[in-house]
């Protein structure tokens, strides 16, 4: 029996040899992957972007005020079709306002305002069902007229610098997943880990300053290290984690991730043990058990139910 006639190289039209789709895939990656960290310099939010001469107590209602907001945009994406990276996109657009216009961290009906409008935003310019200034208006309860709103969407874009793209940890995410030989690891288990962690990270205003770039590391390596229940992660994933980021693996950005991790993990615990509480909670009620303790809410927003009839 002959052998089979061994096929050349892959060629392009004119002639010349081409990469395979995986490596062209990766090197695409990899570039998107540097545009991205350049923007992060452009969207970056100084630690110091709340007041030194604001108290405690403000900046703990504030905080409360934002983990109630984005936890209610949360509950209605379902009802937009909208994707979860467009609430992301909504409260870099919100934080970097609030970081240029403070004085809102003391204003319940201004900062509710200004988040309901750079959802409109965010909306807007990712997603191919937007809002408009109605709903908007309608999801406020009516507090705010058409015109206010539309005046309060050129002051957010103003303040912003008319930046609505941010670098999300999804687009991070996304990036890094095609560089690396998703074949030795357990992809959809790590995924499952990681959106888990960047859902409970939205709510928390300690993250507002920190880059979305570390933020996907730590927790790809919490998610990693999970699944594969190890304790470190696997050297050649950390090598290319950590060029494809452009960092050093020099002491500090080691402790810099440790902490993003500690962080990450102390905050899923904790929201991982709300839900079983609430969970309980509604069980009880299901059950025929009144519950004695109102909820407080400092602020109020429609309820998903409310916002399907006024969408529609």
């Amino acid at each position: 029996m002959s052998a089979s006639p061994r096929q050349s190289p892959s060629k392009s039209p004119g002639g010349k040899r081409r990469l395979s789709s995986t490596t062209e895939s990766r090197i695409l990656s990899l570039d998107r992957l540097k545009g991205l960290l350049r923007q992060e310099d452009a969207y970056g939010i100084e630690s110091t972007y709340i007041p030194d001469e604001y108290p405690d107590q403000v900046v703990e209602e504030y905080a409360t005020w934002r983990y109630t907001m984005v936890d209610w945009f949360q509950k209605i994406m379902g009802t937009f079709q909208y994707q979860n990276e467009t609430i992301e996109v909504t409260m870099s657009i919100l934080d970097r306002y609030v970081a240029a216009k403070p004085e809102l961290m003391k204003q319940s009906k201004a900062y509710k305002l200004a988040a309901l409008t750079s959802l409109y935003v965010a909306a807007k310019m990712h997603e191919q069902c937007c809002l408009t200034p109605h709903h908007v208006n309608d999801l406020s309860t009516d507090i705010h007229s058409i015109e206010r709103i539309e005046q309060e969407e050129l002051e957010i874009l103003k303040a912003i610098g008319w930046r609505v793209n941010p670098p999300t940890t999804t687009a991070f995410c996304r990036e890094l997943f095609s560089i690396i030989p998703t074949d030795l690891i357990r992809k959809e288990e790590i995924v499952g880990i990681f959106k888990m962690q960047m859902n409970h990270m939205m709510n928390e205003e300690i993250f507002v300053t920190e880059k979305a770039s570390m933020i996907v590391l730590a927790a790809l390596y919490n998610a990693i290290t999970s699944v594969h229940k190890a304790e470190k992660m696997p050297k050649y994933l950390e090598l290319r984690l950590f060029s494809a980021l452009g960092l050093s693996k020099s002491e500090d950005a080691k402790e810099s991730i440790s902490k993003l991790r500690e962080l990450l993990l102390t905050v899923s615990l904790a929201r991982n043990e709300q839900d079983e509480e609430e969970e309980n909670q509604d069980d009880a009620v299901r059950d025929g058990v009144e519950e004695s303790a109102p909820k407080e809410e400092t602020i109020e927003c429609s309820s998903p139910r409310t916002t399907v009839s006024t969408i529609s």
